[in-house]
């Protein structure tokens, strides 16, 4: 311990990062005073959340959060409330039948319960075998800092805290036991085997019922093939249709119809822009009423905030005749609309407000003449500027953009302004037909018209990615990858810090610039070590990981949310067996371990047997919280209900967001 403390006063960091905590963990496990305080801790938050869920659950509040299918959905997919007695809850989700669920729930949320019987089935009776098997085995005649002859050697070891029930602790003279261990760890593989082969089985039954069912395989959906990377040469309804009219009777080209994608991001920029312009607009004309409302609510003129939204919500500037709504008159219309907007001081709202109380816009005289907003960003921008009523410009301006999205919606099909892109769906006349579609290749080439995708919703496509080529899919997942493995680094150092601090009882009687530490009483420090560790930990990985990921697999350029989804899947099971394993791991014991590993090569087999198992005990404390209190969490939804309570409210300005917070289910917002 010497060595380590010259070490760690030469370089605290990177001692603290990389040595002590394999060093704490060689000499003692996690103690069980730690261990039980944080079942404590874990157990009373689960019991407030739950006390939580029930009392809230029958109220207004509760009922918009944990009953939203009640009454949010149409009258065929409502669901029956729970029920206010506890006993009778559990009774009513224990006796729901699969037909039930899958009729209100759909295919996912019917699996994902599945999942989570399956897990119960599959873990239960393997902690029955560990609790009632192996762990009386592990502890009776253990090591218990006890000194062995095994063969000419001497061999000294201790062993405490909670590697008592380890299998590290069957001493070296009854090696025999580690029989049990090989028996119990082949029934729970075969076990855990058994149990996903049939819950394969269940899935596949469940899907070709599914699939083949007369209400889904008439959906437009089912008979419908979304293709990617279509060459030049194919991207026409044409080519399309005479390329896949094998695929129905006759060879009738009637009986499918394709349409080729076309890159409509300048139409869909104009109208994002329009949508923010009137959620601005919006505000703004509320603030004033909300104003005028204040100040005349004492008065008892009641009828002055009514007689200022009338004049407030002027007809709309955009031409309201289809025919004239295209002509040159458009432009000279709308702007002699806006120059008697910002000049007519005649408003209702005028008579009770100052004319300063609305707000103002700076402009600026661009290049070309026109008037543009001028951005807080670009201090040096110079030009002509201007200032102007907010709301006035904000009409015009909704008006500009109708205009302009109106002459853009009579011009879908034009080739020059909008390009058609490499991919394309195509409708068939039968669901047998689209699966053959599907499944078949369609080009020589390798790469091109694929990947293809069945069962595309209108509202699981993501649009801008469709256009997306081959090569542009594969240099954006190279830099992906890149901004993954950044990512991985990122969080790394975190992780290895808490690893680390989930042993300061050790650390600091071992670590000499830790000493400050040592006059502090032992339950503070195991309330640090045990459920604080583990609780900081899995908000690490579980808010913003999440999220991150799922832009990563957009940028990737999947087509469909079904896709993103997998693919952000795949990014997060890495991460997490990264983060939660190996970076934990490594900072835990193999750093301890290879050391030794440089000084006696022969011992390998030995030392990573008896030190690496070592590295899982930091993980009881994180899977205690994990299944105590982030499983409350998730059924209290605390984060939901400060979000609908607190959060958004006030945010919440205009009656289109009242109304969104109010109808909206809570997954699907």
């Amino acid at each position: 311990m010497a060595n380590s403390s010259n070490s760690s006063g030469n370089e605290p960091l990177l001692d603290f990062l990389n040595g002590q905590a394999g060093v704490g963990e060689n000499h003692q496990g996690i103690a069980i005073k730690a261990f039980v305080l944080n079942i404590a801790v874990s157990l009373g938050l689960f019991a407030f959340e739950i006390s939580g869920f029930f009392l809230l659950k029958s109220s207004a509040m509760g009922r918009r959060i944990y009953q939203p299918k009640t009454y949010l959905v149409q009258e065929r997919l409502r669901v029956e409330a729970i029920p206010a007695n506890p006993i009778k809850w559990i009774r009513r989700i224990v006796n729901i039948n699969d037909e039930e669920l899958k009729a209100k729930c759909g295919l996912d949320g019917y699996f994902f319960i599945r999942l989570l019987r399956a897990m119960i089935i599959i873990f239960v009776p393997l902690m029955t075998i560990v609790v009632t098997i192996l762990l009386p085995i592990n502890y009776n005649g253990g090591i218990a800092n006890r000194v062995f002859n095994v063969g000419n050697d001497t061999v000294v070891k201790n062993v405490t805290g909670l590697d008592t029930l380890s299998w590290q602790n069957v001493a070296p003279t009854q090696t025999n036991r580690y029989w049990s261990h090989l028996v119990c760890a082949a029934l729970a593989i075969s076990w855990t085997l058994y149990r996903m082969y049939r819950e394969k089985l269940n899935f596949i039954d469940v899907r070709q019922r599914f699939l083949t069912s007369p209400e889904h395989r008439l959906k437009a959906s089912a008979k419908t093939v979304l293709i990617t990377n279509i060459p030049s040469e194919y991207r026409s309804k044409e080519a399309l249709e005479a390329l896949y009219d094998v695929f129905v009777d006759n060879d009738d080209r009637s009986r499918l119809t394709a349409w080729v994608n076309r890159d409509y991001g300048s139409l869909r920029a104009l109208v994002a822009r329009r949508r923010r312009l009137r959620h601005t607009l919006e505000k703004e004309e509320l603030k004033i009423l909300r104003q005028v409302n204040k100040k005349h609510r004492k008065s008892g003129d009641i009828s002055a905030a009514k007689r200022t939204a009338e004049n407030t919500s002027q007809e709309s500037l955009a031409p309201d005749d289809e025919d004239e709504a295209h002509t040159e008159k458009d432009e000279q219309r709308i702007s002699t609309a806006y120059e008697m907007d910002c000049n007519d001081n005649a408003q209702l709202w005028h008579k009770y407000l100052k004319p300063s109380t609305a707000s103002k816009i700076s402009l600026i005289r661009g290049k070309d003449g026109s008037w543009k907003p001028a951005s807080s960003f670009k201090i040096w921008a110079s030009g002509e500027k201007k200032m102007v009523p907010k709301i006035a410009w904000l009409r015009a301006e909704i008006a500009r953009l109708t205009v302009q999205i109106d002459k853009l919606l009579l011009n879908l099909d034009d080739e020059e302004r909008f390009k058609k892109q490499n991919s394309a769906f195509i409708q068939f006349d039968r669901q047998m037909s689209a699966h053959m579609a599907c499944s078949l290749v369609s080009h020589n080439r390798p790469g091109r018209m694929s990947p293809r995708f069945l069962e595309v919703a209108p509202h699981e496509i993501i649009w801008p990615n469709m256009g997306v080529t081959s090569l542009g899919r594969l240099v954006r997942t190279c830099i992906a990858l890149v901004l993954f493995v950044a990512m991985l680094f990122l969080w790394g150092i975190p992780t290895t810090i808490l690893a680390s601090i989930s042993q300061l009882g050790t650390l600091r009687s071992s670590v000499s610039w830790l000493s400050w530490l040592r006059p502090w009483p032992s339950w503070i420090i195991s309330l640090i070590s045990g459920p604080l560790t583990s609780v900081l930990l899995a908000l690490l990985v579980q808010l913003v990981v999440p999220a991150l990921l799922r832009k990563l697999a957009v940028f990737v350029g999947t087509p469909t949310r079904s896709k993103r989804e997998v693919v952000t899947q795949d990014f997060y099971f890495t991460f997490l067996f990264i983060e939660l394993v190996l970076v934990t791991a490594i900072s835990s014991g193999i750093a301890t371990v290879i050391p030794q590993i440089v000084d006696d090569p022969r011992n390998i087999p030995t030392i990573l047997a008896n030190d690496l198992p070592k590295s899982a005990n930091y993980f009881f404390n994180y899977l205690i919280v994990q299944s105590l209190g982030f499983s409350g969490s998730v059924l209290f939804q605390y984060l939901r209900i400060l979000y609908i309570t607190v959060i958004w409210p006030w945010f919440t300005q205009t009656p289109r967001e009242e109304a969104w917070l109010q109808t909206t289910i809570p997954h699907q917002a």
